[in-house]
């Protein structure tokens, strides 16, 4: 697709479709109803990527940019079920290789683009169950290594020229069933990969591989002993080189660079000084060198920085981008220069740099003044640009496009006039794209859940493990599930219900039942729905899509996600709501009709619903009468205070793992509360806890104040957060 991109864009009363762009409005147009995501090159000018619809669920299509160059290319799991394509990588011949399951195991498929080249490559784990092939990287064109687990050695290096005969274990790496699972494979260009995994005696660390069982080793035991450096973030810069992170108990994590080699592989230490520089958003941009973002512990934020891999090339450039660590807000052009959001004086903008201080400005006042643009889903495609979204105040958010320049930075189409917004997204990259959802605990570690199979064997609340015995699906368009509040997908926030509990964000349908201990001898299930305090658990509003999972078992139980007590489903006549339920009544096809029976009370009022509630408000800081704190228990600082952000961190030093509401006051009037309980890496590092304990809070376009009259307290009691250094000095100039 020469100069071509796809993208999805809603337009009213039509919903989400497909759209193709080379960048000029009369190249801009729909394509069909479509929605895709995943967009990868398979040659001759044409995408394969995934969509759904309602007769054949979510499968592999083709596109060439036209209506009829868009079609199904096999519908690997027949009928409205899903083969659900993930990982799709470019081998590099022609070829695309990816991960989907066909009615059986998830195992890896190839594909040409068309019909009769499309096929399961080897059945790893055989049968039924699954092997899971992830971070898919290319060697040379034609041979690919990737992480698999064939039920026999664990999860471990694998090498394929996409066919069978040629598709192997590379190398058990860390002998018997557990595996080295392999981490972050990412190719140097020159035939090699490194990656993150265990070995024998060593901790997460440091290995290179070229495909052959003596070409795969430990480059490096960076942090002797069973904890191991656990390196992230590989970024490759080209000249067989890649930059990553890494972590010792001296420097703690700093930058590092490597090339595959002991004697290539060292750290270039941002921070000279105990405190971590947590290097993240890694962003290759051409020319040898890559963008970054580095913790100052000077100022208390995070910077940006350039590398080529060398200690002198790898200078901070001064820029701090708020909120780069939630998006993909960073597009490297490939010549050396890369557009990214940045904030200052002018909201959130679009910015660029050519790796310079002198280089790195804002690129234009889209939507002028004080007022944000917010430049979203920075997504380059080639020829030195990159696409993206972006609202300039008058015409909503639609579909933008930047070389680098002012000249070359404009709207590219208003798809849906006037005010209203089309909201581009999932532009098609030459990147795959996955996120992974829910995490379950199974009997061989957590699994996201769209990675689910039947008779995978779950951990239940008693710490047995029981087979799945089927996996319910639904999805609704966003338009639909608006205002309908038994549709909506409620957010119980990390740490809500306890200490590590939920670890992450745990998003559920508003009907799912929490297991709560101790209210009663044999606990209670409480609906999601009848916990929402609008704090620590809220209810989301106006999402694009919603889209479920849900697992059941041969009778209600208990199972572990995010760490948390979750009910598995159970058929209250309510399994004709999922889309895949002919499948349950395939290999069911003459179920027993019985009723309910829960694994344990299920409330929505009553002193038990009551009890929960207010121990998850305690938790939030909400009630301040049954939950006295004195003020010296709170630690934290307010490390930014303008009139677009407010953020910082607090800690409750007698409840350290539980999120602390907060009160926003300018001026004397409370404008908002937010919840100190997102994860700061330099925050766990520097040992506190988990480090969930930082808050971002963006005021209403019509709150007017000053920074200089911000008090940031906690909500229970008032007890007030310190300015740190920088914040004070900002808000005193």
């Amino acid at each position: 697709m020469s100069n071509k991109t796809l993208f999805s864009a809603y337009t009213t009363g039509y919903g989400y479709g497909l759209w193709v762009s080379d960048g000029t409005l009369g190249g801009t147009y729909n394509i069909n109803r479509l929605t895709g995501s995943s967009f990868t090159a398979v040659g001759s000018g044409k995408l394969v990527f995934t969509a759904g619809t309602g007769s054949i669920g979510q499968e592999l299509w083709v596109t060439n940019g036209t209506t009829a160059g868009t079609y199904l290319v096999k519908d690997i799991d027949p009928g409205p079920a899903s083969s659900s394509p993930i990982d799709l990588t470019p081998l590099g011949n022609g070829q695309v290789l990816f991960d989907a399951i066909d009615g059986t195991g998830r195992e890896l498929w190839v594909t040409d683009g068309t019909a009769a080249g499309t096929h399961q490559v080897e059945d790893i784990n055989p049968g039924s169950n699954s092997s899971f092939a992830q971070w898919i990287a290319v060697l040379s064109p034609g041979t690919a290594v990737f992480a698999a687990d064939d039920g026999t050695h664990g999860t471990e290096l694998w090498v394929t020229d996409g066919t069978a005969g040629n598709t192997h274990m590379v190398k058990d790496v860390y002998p018997g069933s557990t595996g080295s699972n392999p981490y972050g494979i990412t190719s140097l260009g020159n035939g090699k990969a490194v990656f993150r995994g265990y070995g024998t005696g060593t901790g997460a660390e440091l290995f290179v591989t070229d495909g052959t069982a003596s070409g795969t080793y430990l480059v490096d035991d960076i942090r002797p002993g069973v904890y191991g450096s656990s390196p992230r973030y590989f970024t490759a810069i080209g000249n067989g080189k890649a930059l990553f992170s890494a972590s010792t108990p001296t420097t703690g994590r700093e930058l590092w660079v490597t090339d595959g080699t002991n004697a290539g592989t060292y750290s270039l230490n941002l921070n000279s000084g105990p405190e971590s520089s947590n290097p993240r958003n890694l962003t290759a941009i051409g020319n040898g060198k890559a963008l970054l973002q580095a913790y100052n512990p000077t100022h208390h934020n995070y910077e940006l920085w350039v590398s080529d891999g060398t200690s002198g090339g790898t200078q901070p450039l001064g820029a701090y981008v708020p909120g780069i660590e939630f998006g993909p807000v960073i597009a490297g052009l490939g010549n050396g220069k890369a557009v990214f959001g940045g904030h200052d004086s002018h909201g959130y903008e679009l910015w660029v740099t050519d790796g310079t201080a002198a280089g790195t400005y804002m690129l234009d006042d889209i939507n002028p003044g004080a007022a944000s643009s917010n430049p979203y889903d920075l997504t380059a495609i080639g020829n030195g640009q990159a696409m993206f979204r972006a609202s300039d105040g008058v015409h909503g958010n639609e579909l933008w496009i930047t070389n680098g320049t002012l000249a070359g930075t404009y709207m590219v189409d208003d798809i849906v006039p006037g005010s209203g917004s089309s909201f581009p997204r999932d532009f098609g990259a030459i990147v795959p794209c996955y996120c992974p959802g829910t995490l379950i605990l199974t009997a061989f570690g957590e699994v996201p859940v769209e990675k689910l199979v039947i008779g995978d064997r779950l951990v239940v609340r008693s710490g047995l493990t029981r087979a799945i015995k089927w996996i319910g699906r639904r999805s609704y368009h966003g338009r639909f599930a608006l205002g309908r509040k038994d549709i909506l997908p409620v957010c119980i926030k990390a740490g809500a219900l306890g200490d590590q509990s939920p670890r992450r964000d745990l998003w559920i349908s508003p009907h799912h039942a929490m297991y709560f201990e101790g209210l009663n001898p044999g606990g209670v299930l409480i609906e999601a729905k009848d916990l929402v305090n609008s704090i620590s658990i809220v209810q989301a509003e106006r999402p694009e899509t919603v889209e479920y999972f849900h697992v059941e078992l041969d009778t209600h139980d208990v199972i572990v996600a995010e760490g948390a007590f979750s009910e598995s489903f159970i058929d209250d006549d309510s399994r004709g709501m999922f889309h895949n339920a002919h499948e349950y009544y395939a290999l069911h096809p003459e179920p027993v009709s019985e009723p309910a029976r829960y694994c344990a009370p299920r409330l929505s009022e009553g002193l038990e619903v009551e009890t929960a509630r207010q121990q998850i408000a305690m938790r939030a800081g909400l009630s301040l009468a049954a939950n006295p704190q004195p003020a010296e228990n709170l630690r934290g600082f307010v490390d930014e205070v303008n009139v677009h952000c407010i953020a910082g961190w607090a800690q409750n030093i007698d409840h350290p793992e539980a999120p602390v509401c907060l009160d926003i006051v300018a001026g004397g009037r409370v404008i908002g509360q937010t919840l100190a309980n997102v994860y700061r890496e330099d925050l766990e590092l520097a040992g506190l806890g988990s480090g969930r304990h930082s808050f971002v809070f963006v005021p209403s376009s019509t709150d007017v104040f000053s920074p200089g009259e911000v008090e940031v307290r906690r909500s229970a009691d008032h007890a007030l957060l310190a300015l740190s250094h920088m914040a004070g000095a900002a808000t005193a100039a």
